[in-house]
């Protein structure tokens, strides 16, 4: 994508599309300022759930260039490659490349591209959103939309990483995360860890919601697993019918049902 000057040439003078993202470089002492963490990965998931993509890096939204310092390009490939990893899930891997380009004055500065190839199954920041690249713009996808992305790429969801609605950070062991987390200095927000670490996920109206496998492993309201048949039924995933245990479900009262439940298609199934 882009193989040649003149192509990326072109593109500058057409600015950004469905194909092409344009973002200057801040830097400060310690790393990339702007774009941020978040930004950055938005931009290579939404690339990766349409057809793929380049992020110019040292270009602004005018396409005018305006470079990347050769003495720090190290430092920002190194904080694209840990975003890729770290900060988009499943990860993506970047195919980083240098080239100079004319900019003010027609000095020549140096351009990092970031191509994105279109992935193989439905990418996602470490908050929990999803993105895809339609025409210059990327658009957040949720429901229907992120269904059927889901279905044409063909992974579904991971079961236990889905965020529990109604939860809020009251329904977490605070201590026990902690103790968790105490294995080295805290060098981020608590509520950033929490996300990169795929214990939140952010939900609707931007609210961060608990993932079913941190409410489960650390959830303050927790019960003893209830004998069959009163809580196991079978659950139907695609063609494969197995059985669910329902006590994970928050109830209100003991010998109460779970708020939400899926109605089996078979009473087959033994618990």
């Amino acid at each position: 994508m882009f193989d040649t000057l003149d192509e990326i040439q072109r593109q500058l003078e057409v600015l950004e599309d469905a194909r092409a993202e344009f973002k200057e470089v801040v830097l400060g002492n310690r790393g990339v300022r702007s774009p941020n963490t978040e930004d950055m990965a938005s931009e290579m998931v939404a690339f990766a759930n349409a057809e793929g993509g380049v992020v110019f890096l040292g270009a602004d939204d005018g396409g005018v260039v305006r470079g990347v310092p050769a003495d720090r390009a190290g430092d920002v490939e190194t904080w694209v490659v840990n975003v890729a990893s770290n900060n988009c899930d499943p990860p993506i891997r970047p195919i980083l490349r240098r080239e100079r380009l004319p900019g003010l004055a027609g000095l020549h500065r140096l351009v990092i591209m970031v191509e994105v190839r279109r992935g193989l199954y439905v990418h996602g920041t470490s908050g929990g959103r999803h993105y895809i690249r339609v025409g210059s713009t990327r658009q957040l996808l949720r429901g229907a939309m992120l269904a059927r992305l889901v279905q044409e790429r063909g992974r579904a969801f991971v079961f236990d990483e889905q965020p529990v609605p109604d939860t809020t950070s009251d329904d977490l062991d605070s201590d026990r995360l902690e103790l968790f987390f105490a294995s080295g200095p805290r060098t981020i927000p608590w509520p950033d860890l929490l996300r990169n670490t795929r214990v939140t996920a952010t939900g609707e109206n931007d609210m961060d919601r608990r993932r079913l496998r941190a409410f489960l492993r650390s959830a303050r309201r927790r019960r003893r697993i209830c004998s069959p048949p009163a809580w196991r039924r079978p659950s139907i995933v695609g063609p494969v019918s197995h059985p669910t245990i329902w006590c994970t479900a928050i109830r209100s009262g003991a010998g109460s049902m779970p708020r939400s439940t899926t109605r089996p298609r078979s009473s087959s199934a033994s618990c």
